[in-house]
Parts: C-alpha cells; sequence; structure tokens
C-alpha cells in the first residue's frame, strides 16, 4: 500500500465505509433519465469486433442509488467490482467493497474496504482504506483539513506517519475542479517531514450534465483514479463533462505528463450518449459509449 500511496499521491487518492454523521445533507435521487447502465470504451483505431478495451456495468437498489459497479477489461482477463454502502434511505455513500480479479495469475484476487466520515455540511472528513492481499492487512487513513481553497492532507499507514499534503484548489461556478497544485512531503523517521512530490493539473469543461457524478463518493481532493470508469481522460467525476485534462507532476527528479482531449455527442436529456476522447502525448484515440436504463 505504501508503494501504490507514494506513486498515486498526488493524481489518485486511493480507495472505503465509515459511520457518517446524521446531519449530512441528502442529495436529491438520480432522475430516470439520469440512471448510467453501461460504459463501453472502443479503440478508435480498430474495426468491431475487436475494438472493444473495456464495458462498465451499474447495478442500482430501488432508491436509485447505485450499489454495484462491475468493470471488465475485454482484452486483459480483467475484472473489478465495487460496492456501495448507504445509511438507512440516505444517498451518500458511507462505505465501499472493491475487489480486483486477475485471472491471469495465481494470486489474482485483492481487496479493499473503505470507510468514510463526514462533517454535518457535507464535507468529506476522513477516507479510512484496508487493504486486503497475501500478508497482514494495511490500513491507511487520510484526513482532510479544509480552509477556503486550501486543502492539508494527513496520511497514515498502519497507524504510523506517512505522508502530508498541501493542495491549492481551484472550482468554477458550478463547483467543478478547474486547477490544482500540490505538495507532498513524506515523512522521515528523526527528521520529520520532507517534500517528495509536486503536482499541477488543469480542467476545462462542457456546460452538460455528467452521468457518473452521483455514482462514485465526493472527495476532498477529486483524485479518484477510478471515477470515470474504462476511460482515460480524467479521474474525475464532477458535475459538468470533462473537455480537457492537463497534468504535471514531479517525484524524487523525475517529471510525469499526461494531457487529454474529450468531445461528446449528447442526447435530449443533456447527458453524453458518446464521447471521443483523445491522448494528446501518445496520438491514442478512444471512442466512450454511454448507454442509460
Amino acid at each position: 500500500m505504501k508503494n501504490l500511496i507514494v506513486l498515486s499521491f498526488l493524481l489518485a487518492v486511493v480507495l472505503g465505509s465509515c459511520k457518517k454523521d446524521s446531519n449530512v445533507p441528502t442529495p436529491l435521487p438520480i432522475t430516470a433519465n439520469e440512471i448510467l447502465k453501461q460504459v463501453i470504451t472502443l479503440d478508435a483505431s480498430q474495426s468491431a469486433p475487436n475494438d472493444t478495451l473495456a464495458i462498465t456495468d451499474f447495478s442500482y437498489d430501488n432508491l436509485n442509488r447505485c450499489i454495484q459497479i462491475t468493470y471488465r477489461q475485454k482484452q486483459y482477463p480483467f475484472t473489478g467490482y465495487i460496492y456501495n454502502y448507504y445509511n438507512g434511505s440516505d444517498t451518500v455513500i458511507v462505505s465501499r467493497k472493491i475487489y480486483n480479479v486477475d485471472l491471469n495469475s495465481s494470486n489474482n484476487q485483492d481487496s479493499i474496504r473503505e470507510f468514510f466520515t463526514y462533517a454535518s455540511d457535507g464535507q468529506m472528513l476522513s477516507d479510512s482504506i484496508i487493504e486486503y492481499g497475501t500478508g497482514i492487512p494495511n490500513h491507511s487513513n487520510y484526513k482532510y483539513q479544509v480552509s477556503n481553497n486550501l486543502v492539508l492532507t494527513t496520511i497514515t499507514d498502519d497507524g504510523q506517519p506517512f505522508m502530508q499534503g498541501r493542495h491549492h484548489l481551484q472550482k468554477d461556478n458550478n463547483g467543478n475542479l478547474v486547477s490544482e497544485i500540490d505538495s507532498g512531503f513524506i515523512y522521515v523517521a528523526g527528521s520529520g517531514y520532507a517534500l517528495q512530490a509536486t503536482g499541477n493539473i488543469n480542467i476545462t469543461y462542457d456546460n452538460y450534465n455528467s452521468p457518473v457524478y452521483k455514482l462514485y463518493p465526493k472527495r476532498v481532493i477529486e483524485m479518484d483514479f477510478e471515477n470515470v470508469p474504462a476511460s482515460s481522460e480524467s479521474p474525475l467525476a464532477q458535475k459538468n463533462n470533462i473537455t480537457s485534462a492537463n497534468y504535471s507532476s514531479t517525484q524524487s527528479g523525475t517529471t510525469n505528463q499526461s494531457s487529454f482531449s474529450s468531445s461528446y455527442i449528447y442526447n435530449s436529456s443533456g447527458f453524453p450518449s458518446a464521447m471521443i476522447v483523445t491522448d494528446n502525448l501518445n496520438a491514442l484515440t478512444n471512442k466512450v459509449i454511454y448507454i442509460y436504463q
């Protein structure tokens, strides 16, 4: 888990469940024309039936709350499962189970339990993660302190100090994250925290509804790698659809960059029915199909 967190700290806050304050505001239920049934990702350079890269299915309860997400890679024998849990009739996700099954591996399954706590205004306060592998379960905990546009993150690993982060956020009038500047500090025994990594993110959006916005936990730092299933343009689940996303991160002297752009076809309800996403640095293009109930 430590390796995962170090490598993904700036651009992915890892995978949860917790007891939530009873005063958390309840979002409106998803209406019929917003219920996403399936996402199909296609390789735009290939022809059917060899163009299918992945299929993601969404299941709901009688309150239209997403209770299961199943992700299947077609060209590699991998399947991922996410199970969402709620308190009573509330629509805020308070915990998750995540299973990953790799049919190419003899040790082919790992699982994660995730628990969230919230303040009375709905602000996420902590994200507690238990990772079950082949050995002793690993427990990581993220705590968030929010002051206007500054977020301070403290991460412990099995109860011991591990990392701290400073995140300067900028959002648009719809609450979408448009800019994030990150600094990550690794704990060094005997000397405290030392700068480990920096990151810079810039994102633009359309003015249409995102079909995945209500299907995932709303993190303080909206960097969750599986929030936009089966597509590579960004890990964000925001109110609107991402049209461009540019990332730059530097860790231990090594800089990594990525840049994606997306265009959409919309249905009569104002949700995307198809997306073309391009990896601008690697000249790769995928097509994403959205199917609704």
